[in-house]
């Protein structure tokens, strides 16, 4: 039968609106915030691709974009903190944003809500609360990163009827098909790769859904971008920051997976250490749209956002020959061992312009038994001065507060910085979050109430990595607020008590 299908975009947006987290809306952190609050999730895109590329009719839901669709928003947004008039005005929006997903999901047989990030996932858990209330027959089904390792949790606390668990674009065709023959409310699904509520309430886990080795046989994300106002997202985004990057419009990640073994991120658990490779055609392909329908105002950067883009050189020779010539210069994520001479002249040719290197640390013990990275602080070192060489800029990012790292260790990876004139550089507090290894670690032997302690923020599920080095949360974002500052300057600035420094961590 026919289902009428809702997707829902901008939930994290607008659990950060109504949020606010301090010092967001501070000057300094415009940027950041500008970001937050227009960007769509990139897995919502993904599925709504895949279904519109199969014939299956949805509804798109921008709980954001859908109002804020004119850029006096953003000076309203500025203004609030200041101005009682423009706090008003833009509670009223919020109001109006949260009445609108209310009336346009009630009625729905099916609402798919993302549920990615760590970062404000309370937020989102209570838009999820007030889907269920308007809807309370609809089937709701939730996917993304913190859905997939939360998938019981979520079932269990009625937030979701379905999980679907990593990739989802074949999993929810098949579960589309199956919730389409009376699926669910006939006892059970069949569907792999889901967590679903059965008739007692209770969770049932299905197998994994195999992995989709071919990439290029799915549509690409902006083949929704109407539906979800890619244009106008990247348009006041490119207005407001005409030099930014990783803005919706002119991104892409080319490939799924990451080989490596890292202990504070997600990768290797979402993908088990498997990586996928769209072709360098299917490559050109999407940044090609992107240009031809994006493209409008700002810098032409374009972002890439492969945990390890230079991972396979043939390819990445490939990509440069086919997008050398499109206009758009690019900027990517990669490992410091992984790049060549012959590689980066490649990439300068074809209009690269900075590769950022996950550094971690430039302490060899720190990495070999703590970070489990398969690179030495020499690899790390060797190839931002090769890459800075040949005429690209390296962009160095480095962790504070990894167990057994002291405050000494951190500083003579800033001596080391400023001596090789590496200004491009930055420490992020480590924050930890279910499923990683270093979160094991960090709860280890902790009370719940110790561990509550350490939440990053409220609304967030994130945890900062508390030590007997840094024994409060405030302590450690102080600490890598100082190292940012010395890097820079050569000073480190008093910072005791800050909170600043630790948006990017989300």
């Amino acid at each position: 039968m026919s289902l009428r299908t809702v997707l829902v975009s901008d939930t994290f947006a607008f659990a950060f609106l109504e949020r606010r987290p301090s010092p967001s809306w501070e000057p300094f952190w415009k940027g950041y915030r500008d970001r937050a609050v227009i960007t769509p999730e990139y897995g919502i895109l993904y599925v709504a691709a895949v279904l519109k590329s199969r014939g299956v009719p949805f509804e798109p839901v921008n709980v954001v974009a859908d109002h804020w669709d004119d850029l006096r928003w953003f000076e309203v947004s500025d203004a609030h903190v200041r101005d009682p008039a423009a706090r008003a005005e833009l509670e009223g929006l919020m109001r109006r944003m949260k009445a609108d997903l209310l009336a346009r999901v009630a009625g729905a047989d099916v609402i798919m809500v993302p549920l990615s990030y760590y970062y404000m996932v309370r937020g989102v858990k209570r838009l999820l609360a007030g889907i269920r209330a308007a809807n309370p027959s609809g089937i709701l089904v939730v996917g993304g990163n913190y859905a997939t390792m939360h998938a019981p949790e979520l079932v269990t606390e009625g937030l979701a009827d379905v999980v679907v668990r990593g990739e989802g674009e074949e999993t929810v065709l098949h579960l589309m098909d199956e919730l389409g023959a009376g699926g669910l409310r006939n006892g059970g699904l069949q569907t792999r790769g889901v967590t679903y509520r059965d008739g007692g309430g209770h969770p049932r886990r299905n197998p994994d859904m195999p992995r989709i080795d071919d990439l290029d046989r799915l549509p690409h994300m902006y083949f929704a971008g109407e539906e979800f106002r890619i244009g106008m997202r990247h348009r006041f985004l490119k207005t407001l920051m005409p030099e930014g990057d990783y803005f919706v419009g002119s991104s892409f990640v080319t490939s799924r997976g990451c080989p490596e073994r890292c202990t504070f991120c997600m990768d290797p658990t979402i993908w088990k250490r498997r990586v996928r490779f769209h072709s360098p055609g299917y490559v050109r392909d999407v940044v090609q749209f992107c240009w031809d329908n994006y493209h409008e105002t700002g810098n032409p950067k374009f972002y890439f956002g492969d945990a390890t883009f230079t991972l396979r050189r043939a390819r990445l020779h490939e990509i440069c020959e086919k997008i050398a010539g499109i206009g758009w210069n690019y900027n990517v994520q990669t490992r410091a061992d992984m790049v060549d001479e012959e590689t980066l002249t490649r990439m300068k040719a074809a209009n690269f312009r900075s590769l950022a290197f996950g550094s971690e640390s430039f302490n060899d013990e720190v990495l070999t038994d703590v970070v489990r990275k398969r690179q030495t602080a020499k690899d790390v070192l060797n190839g931002a001065l090769l890459t800075r060489h040949l005429g690209l800029e390296p962009i160095l990012t480095f962790i504070a507060g990894l167990p057994g790292e002291p405050r000494e260790s951190h500083l003579r990876t800033t001596r080391i910085l400023r001596e090789h004139g590496l200004r491009e550089a930055t420490f992020f507090p480590l924050v930890v979050f279910r499923g990683t290894p270093l979160y094991d670690r960090f709860a280890a032997g902790r009370t719940p109430e110790e561990i509550e302690a350490a939440r990053f923020d409220a609304d967030s599920d994130e945890f900062c990595c508390l030590s007997p080095e840094f024994p409060t949360k405030e302590a450690l974002i102080a600490w890598a607020a100082s190292l940012n500052a010395e890097i820079r300057t050569g000073a480190a600035e008093d910072m005791s008590g800050s909170n600043v420094g630790h948006l990017l961590t989300g």
